[in-house]
């Protein structure tokens, strides 16, 4: 792991706490969401992952986002809510998953890092949210890594031979082409103007 200033496990958590109590985090956090449903994933799939897992107690498919790193075959999200979350709690109960990124759609298995040596190649790993998890676990003393992961767990998810659950699906996928449109018009009318 990278050597710096010493973060601490109680400062990370309280950092993370911080954010996520404000009043714009609930409604911010929707927002890669939705812009996935209008038909945006190639975009919001650059900076976020969708994890399908299947429910432990209902057995359907769950949907979460979150961010990511890849290295190699490898990708790696961070569970910011903590252990207690749903979809981290789907995946011990059941590791077979779906991944969506820009790349594509994926069945995969997830399971916790447990290794620093493992962390440390997460954090290296490369994609846009690289720094968030620099931030977020690359700057912790060794002594405090495997506390970190146990408050703040990182998945590794490797492709599963398995079929994964059904992934997200946009649910207003012409959005996208729509917008796109409508701003190739405007663009044109405001050149058009210029040129009068």
């Amino acid at each position: 792991l990278a050597r710096g200033p010493r973060t601490t496990l109680l400062s990370w958590t309280r950092a993370l706490a911080g954010v996520r109590d404000r009043k714009w985090f609930g409604p911010a956090a929707r927002v890669p969401h939705l812009a996935w449903h209008l038909g945006f994933g190639r975009i919001v799939g650059r900076f976020f992952i969708v994890i399908t897992t299947t429910g432990r107690k209902s057995g359907r498919p769950r949907h979460t986002m979150t961010f990511y790193t890849r290295s190699s075959d490898r990708i790696y999200a961070a569970c910011l809510y903590g252990p207690s979350s749903d979809w981290f709690r789907n995946l011990l109960a059941n590791p077979v998953c779906t991944v969506q990124t820009a790349e594509g759609i994926h069945s995969m298995s997830g399971r916790p890092v447990t290794n620093t040596e493992e962390l440390a190649t997460a954090v290296s790993g490369r994609g846009i949210s690289r720094r968030i998890m620099r931030v977020g676990y690359g700057r912790a003393d060794p002594r405090d890594a495997f506390e970190r992961l146990r408050d703040t767990p990182l998945v590794a998810f490797h492709p599963s031979p398995e079929l994964g659950p059904e992934p997200l699906k946009p649910r207003w996928p012409w959005a996208a082409p729509v917008v796109f449109v409508g701003a190739m018009v405007l663009v044109a009318a405001k050149l058009a103007d210029r040129e009068r």
